[in-house]
């Protein structure tokens, strides 16, 4: 069962823990086997303890996306790419001109932020700046990471990226189990509590990031807003209560309501990305 902490009546005693690393923590296994290689769909926070959670709470008071992590699978070739989009007659015609690969991904880092601003997505679905005083702004930092996590990784096509970076359905694709893969804390000595700054989920193993001096073994800390509640997980097996259900159904949708109740995508989005066949961007031959 879930322990919701009141912080009026947390004990200020000391904190007989292991201080941990200032680096990553390892990976852990998770109970699941993997089916596909390790990417993670991430969620930052709105708290006042790093960079990207101070501009995440100038957009909401309850969570903000910020990408679909992955790892490199592929080596890009125009080949590969274009049996892997038989159908995507535009991100087959960026493959069909040859021209420098800084010039495709311009083009590539367009097309997405067309799909991304038009329509207003970058707001459904709290895509927020990652540059300071540029709050309002879309899509820079949005942009760098499909070309790097969506592109250069997996050799998705822009709209396959957005649709997956977007798609908050209990499992990616119908098929690959969502689990907590990523976990972001930093350990307050005064609550005695590695407090979540931000969470992934996806298939293969756990991985935790904390700040240097943080304990290994407190207790996770998730406060919801705007209650203030603190939601604690167990260190050792965090995942198997912050489940992404669980943290769907109790962060996201308690802004973003029609998540839960129309599916993971809007009608909106999910017809633009359906009406995605037409070329866009200026093409360059070296």
């Amino acid at each position: 069962m879930l322990m919701i902490l009141v912080l009026a009546m947390i004990s200020l005693a000391g904190c007989d823990l292991v201080r941990g690393s200032s680096e990553v923590v390892g990976t852990t296994s998770n109970s699941h086997p993997p089916q596909t290689p390790w990417e993670s769909l991430v969620f930052i926070l709105p708290l006042h303890l790093s960079r990207l959670g101070s501009m995440c709470a100038t957009h909401s008071m309850y969570f903000c996306l910020d990408k679909l992590w992955t790892e490199p699978l592929h080596v890009v070739d125009v080949d590969t790419a274009q049996a892997q989009h038989p159908e995507d007659s535009w991100f087959n015609q960026v493959f069909n001109v040859e021209y420098e690969e800084s010039s495709r991904e311009g083009d590539l880092a367009s097309e997405f932020q067309r799909l991304v601003s038009s329509g207003g997505a970058f707001r459904d679905y709290n895509i927020i700046s990652k540059r300071m005083y540029r709050e309002q702004e879309c899509c820079d930092s949005q942009n760098k990471d499909y070309v790097q996590y969506g592109f250069r990784n997996r050799l998705m096509s822009p709209s396959e990226y957005l649709r997956r970076l977007t798609d908050f359905s209990e499992t990616a694709d119908s098929s690959t189990e969502r689990h907590l893969n990523y976990i972001e804390a930093r350990y307050n000595p005064h609550l005695c509590l590695n407090i979540i700054l931000s969470v992934g989920f996806g298939p293969d193993r756990l991985r935790r990031e904390h700040f240097p001096g943080d304990m290994q073994n407190a207790p996770y800390a998730l406060r919801l807003q705007p209650f203030a509640e603190m939601i604690l997980f167990s260190f050792e097996k965090p995942g198997d209560e912050l489940t992404f259900q669980w943290f769907k159904h109790n962060v996201v949708c308690s802004e973003k309501a029609w998540i839960c109740d129309d599916g993971s995508q809007s009608r909106e989005l999910r017809g633009r990305l359906a009406r995605n066949e037409q070329p866009f961007g200026n093409y360059h031959r070296t």
